[in-house]
């Protein structure tokens, strides 16, 4: 039977549970089951900062990220209040909050706790890496 997953990242981006998480999304979609989306919590959602420049040999979370979501068209869903907490910002909120830019990057997308509930309802497996 196909399950359904939702996995949430907790640590931040240079973290081996980010690492791991990217493993597991790629098991999930080798073994033909349903990804429905990856949900950044915490500190989690620094993995989606375009400002981050990682050297050219450490794993660069967000490219990994956004690459990842195009391959596969999977959901990067961010926790809003996470986000603003951490000086994260999509270009919405930016001008909701009379902000000059921002630094969300394509295709994450800043959601409510109310998207993770869901798939608490929704999904066969929710899945957390990091804290």
């Amino acid at each position: 039977m196909k399950q359904q997953f939702t996995l949430v990242l907790h640590s931040g981006p240079m973290s081996l549970g980010v690492q791991s998480a990217l493993r597991f999304a790629q098991s999930i979609i080798k073994l033909n089951h349903q990804l429905e989306q990856v949900f950044f919590y915490g500190d989690g959602v620094y993995c989606c900062s375009n400002l981050l420049t990682p050297m050219q040999d450490e794993f660069n979370s967000v490219l990994i990220w956004q690459q990842f979501s195009q391959a596969y068209h999977i959901p990067m869903h961010v926790c809003i209040a996470s986000a603003l907490r951490r000086g994260l910002i999509d270009e919405k909120e930016s001008t909701n909050n009379n902000h000059d830019n921002h630094n969300i990057s394509v295709p994450f997308i800043l959601t409510g706790l109310g998207q993770l509930a869901k798939a608490f309802y929704n999904q066969h497996r929710v899945i957390q890496f990091g804290r």
